[in-house]
Formats: structure tokens, C-alpha cells, sequence
């Protein structure tokens, strides 16, 4: 019943987005339901292994290894640690940093929609430019289910298999975000940000990037004072390096 109230919500949503007025059926809700689970599947398989590697969990059955992993799990669940670059330091008063800025966050969206030029956000990148906030979202809600796997030390599957569960973790990561945009609104963190991993993930997918014509204009008149500025301040005298010109 879960799945089908939130096939529903999803649907509802998606109408006001296209500011369309469809009524859905059973049919329509029974694909998105499908589609949900298996996207869900393809996006763990990709990104589990991306959880491994970039946060420094290892496989192992030794005990010190097995403590390591338990505690890593419970920093990275710990207001929201998975979304930071680095965790700091509490035994020595370094405090978190980078918030929003892991590397993880790019790599998984690179290789969930920006392997190669036929993928979704090459595709269909009037839907990705710039990258949706809960496409961020629900990238951050699958990799808290894969850091979920290693709860007790050592990794075991862990399906997406209450919905109503991790729906409230993507909501509360959605939340997060809107409220991360709202106090960072006089420096446009977010959307630069959503650009940002757009862009890297075009880049990623090897797509030609058109040059701007701003690139191509003449010299602004604001270099040319800096120029001259820089040569006054030298008294009027070329750089010691002019002579590898001739």
C-alpha cells in the first residue's frame, strides 16, 4: 500500500511540475511502481561499490576492521556525516567541513545519468540543467542505504524494502537541501552547485561543450590597469624573465 501512496503522490506531483491535469489508473501506477523498484536496484548496484572505496570501509572479518566499519557507519549517520567532505576531528576539536561538497556525490551522479552520450542526462538535459535538487536527494537517500549495509561491521544487502522508510530519508534529505538553499541564498551556493555537477557530469559523458562568446571578446579595459599597474610598480621596467622571448 505504501508503494502505491507514494506511485500516487509521485504522479500528482509530476502533473502540477507539467501543469497538466491527467487522472492516473491502475495501469500508470502499476509502471511507476515498477520503474521506481528498478531504478532503485540500478542505482545501488553502481553506487555501492562507489560507499566502499571513497568513504575507506573494508571487507574484513578481523574485529579491529570490524569496529573500524561500525564506527565509520555511525559517523556518517550522525547529522547527516555522509553529505560532508571531510568528517573532522572531534578528539581534536576539528569540526566538519565542506558540507554538500563529497566526491562521492558527483562520481554517483556521473555514473547513475552521464556515462556516455545516450545516457538520461545527456538525453534529456532540458530536464538536468541544472542538476534537480532531488535527483541530489535521492542520490544521498541511496548511498545512506548502502552505508546502511555495513551496520554491523561487515557488508550485508540491504533492499530498499520499506519504502515508507527510506521515503522519509529522501524527504528529510529534500528538506535539508531547500533549507541549505534558503541560508546560502545571498551567496548562491546551491545553484551554483546544481550547475556544477550538471557540467562536470557533461564532461564526464564526453558531450562537446559548445565555447562562449564571451571567451572570444577583446581584452576587458579593467586587465589593461592591471597590466600597466604592474609594470609601474616596476618601476617602468620589463620582467627579469624577458630574455627567454628572444
Amino acid at each position: 500500500m505504501a508503494q502505491i501512496a507514494w506511485a500516487k503522490e509521485a504522479w500528482l506531483e509530476a502533473c502540477q511540475m507539467c501543469k497538466a491535469q491527467i487522472l492516473f489508473n491502475d495501469e500508470i501506477i502499476q509502471l511507476i511502481t515498477n520503474r521506481v523498484w528498478q531504478l532503485s536496484g540500478e542505482l545501488k548496484t553502481k553506487i555501492c561499490p562507489l560507499v566502499e572505496t571513497m568513504y575507506g570501509f573494508e571487507n574484513s572479518m578481523k574485529p579491529a576492521v570490524v569496529g573500524r566499519n561500525r564506527a565509520l557507519v555511525e559517523d556518517l549517520k550522525t547529522d547527516f556525516g555522509l553529505c560532508y567532505r571531510s568528517l573532522g576531528n572531534p578528539d581534536e576539536d576539528v569540526p566538519r567541513s565542506g558540507l554538500y561538497e563529497h566526491r562521492i556525490i558527483q562520481k554517483a551522479i556521473n555514473i547513475a545519468y552521464y556515462c556516455n552520450k545516450k545516457d538520461e542526462g545527456v538525453v534529456y538535459s532540458q530536464y538536468f540543467q541544472p542538476f534537480p535538487l532531488r535527483g541530489v536527494a535521492l542520490m544521498l537517500t541511496v548511498i545512506e542505504n548502502c552505508i546502511y549495509e555495513w551496520l554491523e561491521g561487515e557488508r550485508m544487502d540491504v533492499h530498499f524494502s520499506e519504502p515508507t522508510y527510506y521515503k522519509d530519508i529522501y524527504d528529510k534529505h529534500v528538506v535539508n537541501l531547500h533549507r541549505f538553499n534558503a541560508q546560502t541564498k545571498e551567496y548562491g551556493i546551491l545553484p551554483k552547485m546544481l550547475k556544477r555537477l550538471d557540467a562536470n557530469g557533461q564532461l564526464n559523458a564526453r558531450v562537446d561543450v559548445k565555447v562562449e562568446a564571451s571567451r572570444q571578446t577583446l581584452l576587458p579595459d579593467d586587465a589593461i590597469v592591471a597590466a600597466i599597474h604592474e609594470y609601474q610598480e616596476r618601476a617602468g621596467e620589463n620582467s627579469s624573465d624577458d630574455d627567454e622571448f628572444y
